[in-house]
């Protein structure tokens, strides 16, 4: 879902910018699909087990039934020859990626991640490559958050928000580990659009002895995390908002690769690195969590830093150089 939700704030960016409609091409998964025809836009679906030559050709023939201009992936990993054979056609190229070690040949390069070793490719032809969390791709909500003055707070308010989908049901440990925690707290439970145990979330919610708002499929998660004193998330994307935001996080690794960055924002001073949430015990999250509630210095330094490091302009950046692109394949 994290794919999902960044390409549609990008394809947002873009089309608030230019008259540009944009159109996605995905693989029958369905929460992403559904989700992303709930935003308004045009989705083609493709066989969720067709091959990487299969989804060469499909891709191109929605390129020529539709007259696309541009083409942007963003892929787990990236299909062999894709880039290729859209530049051929004159398109522009443009390849969102997460962790290194690929040979790029797109036109645009796009990598926000904070960890250095994932910042290497190897390069062929001219690729203008933007990596480094100057552009991580959020929302405009979040750079005009980042703006704003905040106080440290007393730190029980509290935000719960483990992405667009949580598969090993985090945010129910969440929930039991801060039982545990003798300071009252409230604040607010995310509930993300690929979640398959909200209704259980919410009866849990109502037995705690801790006031928990839960919302589902938020527009304002910005605010929630400028509202918040502590937040406890995953290490995708969120683990970057948050620290745009100011908010001091914990953050429960959901995968393996989310290590490395939960890893190198703890080594900015941003966030507090809980390992893999499915590893870590109740006890330990309810330790953690009680002494940063408690230690408002460390709060105040997680705050600075985390502004730091993110400022939420990088959809904006990436956006620009898009249509600066564009604007020279535009005949005269």
């Amino acid at each position: 879902m994290g794919h999902v939700m960044r390409c549609l704030t990008l394809a947002h960016e873009i089309s608030r910018r230019a008259p540009i409609e944009p159109i996605f091409v995905m693989r029958e998964f369905q929460h992403g699909v559904e989700w992303a025809r709930r935003q308004g836009v045009a989705v083609v679906t493709l066989e969720a087990k067709a091959s990487p030559s299969e989804e060469v050709s499909f891709l191109l023939r929605v390129i020529e039934q539709e007259r696309a201009e541009a083409v942007i992936t963003d892929l787990r990993k990236l299909t062999p020859g894709l880039p290729v054979a859209v530049r051929e056609r004159g398109l522009l190229c443009i390849t969102i990626d997460e962790w290194g070690g690929e040979r790029i040949s797109s036109d645009l390069l796009i990598n926000g991640t904070v960890v250095p070793s994932w910042h290497r490719y190897e390069l062929q032809g001219e690729v203008h490559c933007c990596v480094g969390p100057g552009y991580a791709l959020m929302d405009e909500s979040f750079a005009q958050v980042h703006d704003l003055e905040r106080s440290v707070g007393e730190g029980t308010r509290i935000l719960i928000a483990l992405g667009g989908d949580d598969p090993f049901f985090l945010t129910r440990k969440a929930l039991n580990a801060l039982e545990r925690v003798e300071r009252p707290l409230s604040g607010t439970v995310v509930i993300g659009p690929a979640f398959t145990d909200g209704n259980q979330i919410r009866q849990m919610a109502a037995q705690c002895r801790h006031r928990w708002e839960i919302l589902e499929n938020i527009s304002d998660m910005a605010r929630r995390m400028w509202e918040a004193d502590v937040a406890i998330t995953g290490g995708g994307l969120i683990a970057l908002e948050l620290a745009c935001t100011g908010t001091p996080g914990l953050i429960l690794s959901e995968v393996e690769h989310q290590l490395e960055t939960a890893e190198a924002l703890e080594r900015h001073g941003v966030a507090i690195h809980l390992g893999l949430g499915t590893t870590l015990s109740d006890q330990e999250l309810a330790r953690k969590a009680a002494d940063l509630i408690e230690d408002r210095a460390r709060r105040a330094t997680m705050q600075q830093a985390g502004k730091e490091l993110v400022d939420g302009k990088g959809c904006q950046r990436v956006a620009e150089l898009i249509l600066d692109r564009l604007s020279l394949k535009v005949p005269a």
